[in-house]
């Protein structure tokens, strides 16, 4: 589940990225920020947390996520959908190569998000892609608000919508108000993402400024 709300920030490391797994004494200040910026946000208390969080911290501000590796794990995604992730995204013409075996090995999930800046929200998209394609990622899922779309346009990478993120899920009333911003299951092709990193001046800075944090996210995910 993924929406844009505001955190108070938790200290983190000198590093500008860490990440935290199921075992990390990092984990439960990263739980709090995601708890209390999707209460302050949704008025929601959430339970749900992802097997790997990252947090991004600059000087305008930070932003929180959750990672989920398909391969490994069933997605939070894959209950608003009537068929699994893989199977929807070649519904959707979205990723026609993914074979019916080894599909799942290829797609991440992402959610908890939480985002005090837009830059530190873009800045993380970048690291996130650029690391999940390393591993091998070739697709990003996630529900996403109204809000969230509107942030990923300005990427302009294709954002696929696989279905409607309906509130007839388990645990739907812990997320508040969330239903009400009309989130979307979708998908992000990686290769997409990471052509227009490669064209955008911008973007491509991001990439080589930060590729110490790109790079130790890399040695994470293999806790998502």
């Amino acid at each position: 589940m993924t929406a844009l709300v505001q955190t108070q920030g938790t200290a983190i490391s000198p590093r500008q990225l860490s990440w935290a797994d199921n075992h990390s004494e990092l984990r439960a200040m990263l739980e709090e920020d995601i708890r209390s910026g999707f209460r302050r946000a949704f008025d929601a208390e959430i339970k749900h947390f992802y097997p790997l969080l990252s947090a991004l911290k600059l000087t305008c501000g930070q932003c929180c996520l959750g990672l989920r590796l398909a391969g490994k794990h069933e997605l939070f995604v894959e209950q608003y959908l009537q068929q699994n992730i893989e199977q929807a995204i070649v519904a959707h013409q979205a990723g026609a190569h993914l074979s019916d075996q080894y599909g799942r090995f290829e797609i991440a999930e992402l959610g908890n998000l939480v985002s005090t800046h837009r830059k530190a929200s873009l800045l993380h998209f970048v690291i996130v892609t650029q690391a999940l394609t390393a591993y091998g990622i070739r697709y990003l899922t996630f529900s996403a608000t109204s809000q969230v779309r509107a942030l990923l346009s300005l990427l302009q990478v294709p954002v696929h919508i696989l279905a409607d993120a309906a509130n007839n899920i388990e645990d739907a009333a812990d997320y508040g108000s969330y239903y009400q911003r009309q989130p979307k299951v979708c998908v992000v092709d990686l290769l997409d993402a990471t052509q227009l990193i490669r064209a955008t001046a911008l973007f491509r800075r991001y990439a080589q400024d930060y590729r110490s944090e790109t790079e130790y996210l890399l040695e994470g995910l293999r806790y998502a």
